[in-house]
């Protein structure tokens, strides 16, 4: 399947969870040469993504790209979105940071982040925990083996909405036990409806 041929979809707005989009993941001491974004969103708009992912993964099952995989007994496809200590749902969407083309040709990329406005964001500008976001991904249907296939979440492009500064060993007043009292701001709600989305 071409990578033209991939569903593409834009989220509603949410909460970004270590994102790191102007240099690569590192994972256990090691970088991974991609860049990622992490997103958590409302219930209902959890509950949609989860639908489109799951739907995407049954029709891909019935294309001819996948006519003779056998599946596991046990096993399950794997869809982009896992349960964090908190019991939240987080999508993870990734890309890789350098590409190879069939030529030999390396081609370094640099993703795309556009502000609340539509404009490009300073490349110098590295989204922290927190921000407010949007993901255009790319559903990527895959099959490695007969335990390990199911739907990538290809990352395209980040929108900010509402701006926050990675913070090297901060602290929260949540993490240390302090009460907080929520606030509600019109012009920056945490979590915005499901308008704007396309799934």
């Amino acid at each position: 399947m071409a990578k033209n041929d991939f569903a593409q979809i834009t989220t509603p707005a949410g909460e970004a969870v270590y994102p790191k989009l102007r240099s690569t993941e590192v994972f256990d001491g090691e970088d991974t040469g991609k860049y990622v974004c992490g997103i958590k969103l409302s219930k209902a708009d959890t509950d949609k993504l989860i639908q489109r992912i799951e739907n995407e993964w049954e029709m891909a099952k019935k294309s001819p790209d996948f006519d003779g995989k056998r599946y596991g007994r046990n096993s399950a496809p794997a869809l982009g979105f896992h349960e964090d200590k908190d019991g939240d749902i987080v999508f993870k969407a990734k890309t890789n940071a350098v590409i190879k083309t069939k030529a030999g040709e390396v081609i370094e990329k640099t993703m795309a982040v556009f502000d609340k406005k539509g404009k490009p964001m300073d490349e110098e500008m590295e989204v922290g925990n927190g921000s407010t976001i949007r993901l255009c991904m790319l559903l990527r249907p895959f099959y490695a083996s007969a335990t390990v296939y199911g739907i990538q979440l290809l990352l395209k492009a980040v929108q900010v909405l509402n701006y926050v500064a990675p913070a090297a060993g901060a602290v929260s007043a949540d993490d240390c036990g302090f009460d907080v009292e929520e606030e509600f701001d019109e012009d920056n709600p945490p979590f915005a409806t499901s308008e704007g989305a396309d799934f």
